[in-house]
């Protein structure tokens, strides 16, 4: 008998590896801000990189631009890092203890 790691048959530990490499992990992006008017976004980006610079390291967010009924075109602002869930709960608690919104938005990655 072929076996593989901790006793599993070599080819049914194949099969585990492979099927796991297609599984969405959880990641999640910090949302910064929601904003009508586009021409803040760089400066709200800004803030927040200067203030927590070990978290927000890219030159740009990410934007994810939403529609909402009756109210209109919103740019919401994100990290474009991503995180881990108890990595982006820490990170909310900190932002909001500085006095920042925060938001965790769910991404999948393959």
């Amino acid at each position: 008998m072929d076996e593989g790691l901790i006793g599993i048959k070599k080819q049914d530990h194949d099969k585990i590896l492979n099927s796991n490499a297609n599984i969405k992990k959880n990641r999640f992006r910090i949302q910064i801000a929601s904003l009508k008017d586009e021409n803040k976004i760089t400066k709200v980006y800004e803030k927040i990189k200067k203030e927590f610079p070990k978290y927000f390291q890219n030159k740009k967010p990410f934007i994810e631009k939403k529609y909402i009924e009756k109210k209109g075109k919103f740019y919401r602002v994100q990290s474009q890092e991503l995180y881990n869930k108890n990595d982006a709960e820490k990170l909310c608690k900190l932002l909001a203890s500085k006095k920042f919104n925060c938001y965790m938005v769910k991404v999948y990655v393959k």
